[in-house]
């Protein structure tokens, strides 16, 4: 099944190499072209480059203007479905934010392939750690805590990002190249159930992860267990309300090479609404990130 899937996604990336050479023969075509299909052959061109680098940044900020969750990271994709990246930013080694200064990683990936947007396996890092906790057996497991880089990067990994949101529903438009005839740049608006969905699914990842290291070292002490479990048993209470609570507007907006099509630069930048202990909130989500060295 793998290599079937791979032989599709080696077709798919031959049939868009004969389209870009029959678009170099015939002139700019790409300039009579719909934004959503210029769109999609871009992230279609982009998945089929064997190698190429990725430099960006992201973060939270909130409505005083502090930025919160700051992140920089550098990638080098290699071997069609290997991926290096170097990140930095701040967190507290479990996923959570209470903090502890710049942490740095060096992580590698690999390409999974699967239906709609494949999935970048985590393969080492230089921040892998086991924590031992006893059973309610009595045993001891040995399992390998996820590291800040590995839950950080899962949300922002850019090569996966496009293709979630070439899945997502959208509006998709041009906009304009400020007078660079180079570049084509096509703004795409996920429609407000798809944002909400999006930024659900990324929060509750987070909480997961952050709630599950904590719960594996809990296991090791039945009082301090069952006191967790009270905490979290509100807390997540407190967490779900607030998702139903949550409105998300995000937009994304993607230069490409006019004639390869292939992604140059990209921002996103998302609006969050919720209710959070009573109070309504707003938060500012902010990243941007620049391709190379096809």
């Amino acid at each position: 099944m793998i290599r079937e899937r791979w032989w599709r996604r080696w077709i798919a990336s031959l049939a868009w190499c004969a389209l870009m050479v029959g678009l170099s023969s015939c002139g700019n075509v790409s300039g009579t072209m719909e934004p959503e299909q210029f769109f999609t052959l871009s992230v279609s061109g982009l998945a089929g480059k064997d190698q190429y680098t990725f430099e960006g940044n992201s973060g939270i900020v909130l409505p005083a203007g502090v930025r919160v969750h700051a992140l920089s990271y550098r990638g080098e994709i290699s071997g069609h479905s290997r991926m290096k990246v170097q990140l930095s930013g701040d967190g507290d080694g479990t996923g959570g934010s209470s903090g502890v200064g710049l942490l740095s990683s060096t992580d590698e990936w690999r390409a999974v392939p699967q239906k709609g947007a494949d999935q970048w396996a985590h393969v080492r890092g230089e921040h892998e750690s086991n924590v031992k906790a006893k059973t309610s057996a009595g045993a001891q497991a040995s399992v390998r805590a996820r590291s800040w880089s590995e839950d950080s990067w899962s949300n922002i990994n850019p090569v996966e990002r496009l293709e979630r949101i070439r899945d997502a529903a959208k509006r998709v438009s041009y906009d304009e190249n400020n007078g660079d005839d180079r570049y084509r740049v096509v703004r795409i608006i996920l429609d407000g159930a798809a944002a909400k969905k999006d930024w659900s699914d990324r929060i509750q990842s987070e909480w997961l992860t952050a709630t599950g290291n904590q719960a594996l070292l809990a296991t090791s002490n039945k009082v301090k267990g069952n006191a967790w479990q009270t905490a979290y048993a509100e807390a997540d209470k407190q967490l779900q309300a607030m998702l139903q609570s949550l409105e998300a507007e995000t937009t994304i907006t993607l230069k490409a090479d006019r004639r390869s099509m292939l992604p140059h630069h990209i921002t996103e930048q998302s609006k969050l609404h919720f209710v959070s202990e009573g109070q309504a909130r707003e938060e500012f989500y902010t990243s941007e990130v620049t391709f190379g060295d096809y």
